[in-house]
Order: C-alpha cells, then structure tokens, then sequence
C-alpha cells in the first residue's frame, strides 16, 4: 500500500447539507472496505528500518530494541504516542523552516501510517507483505585516515543517569590537518548517547592541563562545553546518524599545536553490569599532506550571555539580535540549551533568501530536548550567503516553574545556554601553520579600511585564533589610539552588548569600532602590533 494514498483511503466527513445520501454512504462504505489495513509487516517495520533502529536495535543506546514484531507488540501503543508527541524519532528541527541533509524526520504520510495503525488497531498483518524499504546508502568513506583512541578507559559513573565527561584525547597536532569527515566509534553502544568533539588551540593549552590534572582517571567532568575559555568544535554525534561529511571541496581544519578533546554524554539507563568501563574513539578522513581545500568550515558563535530567567515562568523568551562578525555562506547549524529550554529558532530580519517570507528562517526547533542536541547541514539549495554586518536574531524558549531563583548564563548544570553555533563555509587562503598562520597571507590582501576583510581572515582560521586576535590587538591598541578605543570597550562590556564581543562589533558597537578601527589599523598593518599578535602565531608587518 502507497502511504501517500492513505489521506485519500481515509475520506472526511464532509456534508453538504447535514444529511449524506444512501448513494454516498454506500459508495464511502465500499471504498473504506476496498483498502487494506495499516499493519507493522506492510507499512510501520520499513518506517522503523529507515528512522529507528539505529538506536532501538540489541546492544543499542535506544532502552528497547524494535527489530521485530515480538518486539514491537508490547511497546506498540506506546511507540505510536511517543511519534504522535514529535519526541520519537528525535529529529529535532521542524525542516519545513529550512530543508537539512540527512533528516530521519517523518514524513507527513509516514505520520499518517502510524496514526492509521492505532485507529486500524495496531495489527501485525503478514509477514509476506513486508517490502524491504529503499534507501540511499551513505556515500563511501574508504578507511579513515585517523584513528583516534581514548588515552584509557573510562569506568562510567553508574551513580549518575548521565555522566559527562571530557577526556583529551590527543597531544598536540603537529601540522596542520584538514578534516572531511568525523565519525564516533562508540566502546559501549548501550552507554554511549552523543559525542561532541572540540579542540583547545595552542594558547588555551595550559588551561586544559589544568582543568585536566584537577580530577583522577581520564578527562574531568563537564556538561555545557569542555571548561576553556575558547574552544572549537570539529563535529557532533549521536547514534544513528553515522559519520558527519562536511560539503563536497570543504573541510574543517585542526591547526597545528590543538588538542582534541572528546565531550562524552554517556546515559546509563541500560548499563548491564556495575563497573563498565568505556574506550569509545574517533575517525577522522582528512585530506592527504599538502592538500588544501576550497574552503573551510567555522563554527561562529552567536551567544547571548547577559539574559537572567526569573523562577515560576512556564514560557520566558529571550531575543536577541546580533551582527554576523565575517563574510561567508551559513550552510548549517549547532543549536544549544540546556535542560530549562523548551524550544529555539533563528532568522535573519529583513533578509530575503528566495524564501517567502520577508525574515528568512534559519533554523526552528519548536520542541527542545537537551539530550538530542545535533549539528545540522542544511541542503545545498538551502544554503545563505552572509555579510559582515548582516543580523542574526535568535529566540530561546524556557520553562523555569521547576526552579525556585533566578537562572543565568553559564556552563553548570543549574545555568542556561542560547547558543546558536553558525556552520559558516570561507574561501581559504594557505599560508603558515598553526593558530592564526594562515590569516597573514588572507590579511596581506585586505586594504586598511576593509574591516570585513580583516575579521573574515582571521575568522577563517577559527574562532580561536579570533578570539585571541581581538584580544591581543585590543592589548596593543591603548598606546596608539586610546581615545577611540576606550569608548569601544565600554560599549562591548555594557549593557549595550548582551552577547559575544564578535557579534557586537558589526551591530551594537558599529560606530564605536569603526572609529577605534580607522585610528588602529594602520598601526596594526604596519606589523607594530605583532608582538602582542606573536601570541597568536601571528605576524603581519611583513
């Protein structure tokens, strides 16, 4: 049975005067009665097939496998209510917002089947008119270039429903690598229940050690992020996705001198025996030595960090509009709350996309669960050019009538989060290795006054090497420009900017920069900051 029929097997009762003639009412009878039952073996075993068992399957994260009708039978009802409630299968993005690559959504008539099924009651039907469903299979990866083990395991905190933990995972990056795609191998499938997988760059090294030396046994506890100031993230994972391919000519590059550091979520509902221990690793595909791609993969973070939740508020929003720090095409997105967060969505004001609406959508996720958090690509079609200075404004949801004082911003369990991580693809340009190596020969082309040429370019080396550029250029400024650029400070430090510096400068703090900018860039492009930069791996006096 076609799925896109049954709207049309399963007619309304549409009147015209009240009353349905004897003819219509026979004829209704007789096309209800022509039409086969929903059943598992026909329509709902390829649905799970395609969407479900990749956690619901034996030794999986899922707490009951579906991969059979003696499976099935007892949990049907249940399965049923938990797709009619949008909780299952996790898919979080509502994708009519804006269309992702390899979405496990339901489609509507797959919806439809199971809401058939319960009415139909939610028989088994035969098993000869199952039709093994059809399905793209994953583009070949070959062998991953890199297998990346944990250091030792990890004996899980069965005390804790779930246990984050942070574990470094390498030593330094000697060169620097380009990643096409990333894949978790988990150790312990029924514990493992997603991965994210940072880096802390070259000057963020110390602060890792530290954190790390702090607790026994391998890596410290964590939950929001990895605990340094400035981390970058290379990819997430969660069962059933497989591994994550960034856009065909991209890559996401490791610099040289970074650590990797696994974030593991491990849930231990289906622990099956006291001291289990973990050893789950990672694949990485990269390009081979000397290969450089077209263009690299950033994660920009658009942040509010100032918002404070008030206790006993069943729906507190919180909006916030911030400016894009550099130009490139947003081909994809990493939402991020915490456990308060019932729901989050991005657009961008008053920027037509080709879409119909006037604000384009970005990203809705109108049911929040902390637990399925992802990365998302948007479909090619789907992707936006961006500009320094175009405006990203964001709305997080929350339901705080389960706490009793006010919530803030942070990375605890008992903070919030509304985090928006911009996948954004930038031309690359090569040059040196290392944190900001490479943003020298970029900024070499930028003319002084071009602001969005210079910021792209250290942006495009990541958001570390941003962030530090910024900061030690900041350091330098004072002695050449301090009329202009204390005015700037108190702008990206006010009330004026709820969110990352970054994304005040092109918006909040426009004219403040442009002014500090105009006074500052000569001297930095004439390399008499390059000893604060020197922090950076950065030197642009030539």
């Amino acid at each position: 049975m076609s799925l896109a029929l049954l709207p049309a097997c399963r007619p309304g009762n549409d009147e015209d005067d009240g009353q349905a003639s004897d003819d219509e009412v026979g004829d209704e009878a007789s096309d209800t009665s022509a039409q086969p039952l929903v059943t598992y073996h026909a329509d709902i075993r390829p649905i799970l097939e395609t969407n479900c068992l990749g956690c619901h399957s034996e030794g999986g994260i899922g707490p009951l496998a579906l991969t059979s009708w003696a499976e099935v039978e007892p949990f049907a009802q249940l399965m049923a209510e938990s797709v009619a409630a949008g909780t299952m299968p996790p898919w979080l993005p509502d994708n009519t917002c804006r269309s992702m690559r390899d979405s496990f959504a339901l489609s509507p008539e797959q919806l439809l089947a199971f809401e058939q099924w319960v009415e139909d009651g939610l028989l088994e039907g035969d098993p000869a008119d199952y039709v093994a469903p059809m399905q793209e299979p994953p583009p070949a990866l070959g062998e991953p270039d890199l297998h990346i083990e944990m250091p030792e395991p990890y004996a899980v905190n069965q005390d804790l429903v779930d246990d984050y933990r942070c574990i470094p995972v390498t030593a330094p990056f000697e060169e620097d690598v380009f990643v096409t795609a990333v894949n978790v191998d988990p150790g312990r499938d029924e514990l493992v229940h997603h991965v994210i997988v940072y880096l802390a760059g070259q000057n963020a090294l110390d602060e890792l050690e530290m954190i790390d030396a702090a607790e026994e046994g391998p890596g410290y506890a964590c939950y929001g992020g990895p605990g340094i100031s400035i981390p970058d993230i290379v990819s997430m994972w969660a069962p059933g996705f497989g591994a994550v391919r960034s856009p065909e000519g991209a890559a996401i590059r490791i610099p040289a001198g970074s650590r990797m550091i696994l974030q593991m979520h491990y849930n231990t509902v289906n622990a099956t025996e006291p001291g289990v221990a973990d050893a789950s690793a990672v694949d990485l595909w990269t390009l081979p030595a000397g290969e450089v791609p077209d263009e690299v993969i950033n994660f920009v973070l658009f942040s509010n960090k100032s918002f404070e939740l008030p206790p006993g508020e069943a729906d507190y929003q919180v909006e916030t509009e911030m400016g894009v720090p550099a130009t490139g095409t947003l081909v994809g997105v990493a939402p991020h709350m915490h456990t308060l967060g019932t729901s989050m969505s991005a657009d961008l004001p008053g920027f037509d996309a080709g879409q119909s609406e006037p604000d384009a959508c970005v990203v809705d996720i109108p049911r929040w669960d902390f637990n399925w958090q992802n990365l998302y690509y948007f479909d090619e079609s789907e992707w936006v050019d961006l500009d320094y200075g175009d405006v990203l404004r964001t709305r997080c949801s929350y339901d705080t009538t389960s706490v009793d004082a006010p919530v803030g911003y942070g990375d605890s369990t008992f903070d919030e989060m509304c985090v928006f991580y911009a996948m954004m693809a930038m031309p690359w340009t090569p040059g040196e290795q290392g944190l900001c190596g490479p943003a020298a020969a970029c900024v070499n082309g930028c003319s002084e006054d071009d602001i969005d040429c210079f910021l792209t370019c250290i942006k495009t080396s990541g958001t570390a090497c941003f962030a530090c550029g910024l900061q030690q250029i900041s350091a330098c400024a004072p002695q050449f420009c301090l009329d202009s650029i204390v005015p700037l400070v108190e702008c990206v430090t006010g009330d004026a900017c709820p969110t990352e510096s970054d994304t005040c400068l092109p918006l909040q703090c426009a004219a403040e920069f442009e002014t500090a900018w105009d006074c500052l860039a000569p001297h930095v492009f004439a390399g008499e900051c390059d000893a604060d930069l020197a922090e950076c791996g950065l030197a642009l006096g030539g």
